[in-house]
């Protein structure tokens, strides 16, 4: 009962406030400290994403060059991205990457948009760039990737200008921080220098 209450008052206080914010639109007032507040948000927010982006190291810089070089495909049948993205590690061998550059699907975020490892592509190109090649297939079903900062791409869901990558960005370094965070209890644990 207590949470129908509460979700019928916050339902109300959203109405309120697309209400007054209508009012102030309609009559060409828009409260400032309100835009202002929004933008230095938007700021944080992309200074923050701009600062995970940079490369961390070699294994990013590798993928990068990888990215930039031609591959070759056909796929002229429709055929799973599962398949599509086993050749591309499989196309992507070297000394460097002995398993092929790494590549890590969000199934969550693909869930998110009804998408699957099973969603099927088709596409056939010779000589162009890997990382358009990628663009080309991924944008045929709604998905998009990114090189990571420790060196591996991200295939996800486009879900509109950086909402997904950014908050996916964020978990990684939060991740990031606690494997750091575990590492340095171990040591602790078993009496080595920090």
């Amino acid at each position: 009962m207590g949470s129908r209450f509460q979700c019928r008052a916050i339902q109300a206080g959203v109405m309120l406030m697309m209400s007054v914010a209508a009012s102030e639109r309609s009559s060409g007032q828009v409260e400032p400290d309100y835009l202002e507040r929004f933008r230095q948000v938007q700021e944080q927010r992309k200074a923050r994403e701009a600062e995970l982006l940079q490369p961390r190291g070699e294994a990013s810089a590798a993928v990068a060059n990888v990215l930039e070089e031609p591959l070759d495909l056909d796929f002229g049948e429709e055929t799973p991205l599962s398949e599509v993205l086993e050749f591309v590690r499989d196309a992507t061998v070297s000394p460097r990457f002995p398993e092929g550059v790494p590549i890590v699907v969000d199934e969550l975020g693909l869930k998110m948009v009804e998408r699957s490892l099973g969603s099927t592509t088709r596409l056939t190109l010779e000589g162009v760039p890997l990382k358009t090649t990628l663009r080309l297939l991924l944008d045929q079903i709604d998905l998009i990737y990114w090189l990571h900062p420790d060196g591996y791409l991200v295939v996800t869901a486009d879900r509109g200008p950086m909402t997904s990558r950014f908050q996916t960005l964020m978990l990684f370094e939060e991740l990031r921080v606690l494997r750091g965070e575990v590492e340095r209890l171990k040591r602790e644990r078993d009496g080595e220098e920090p």
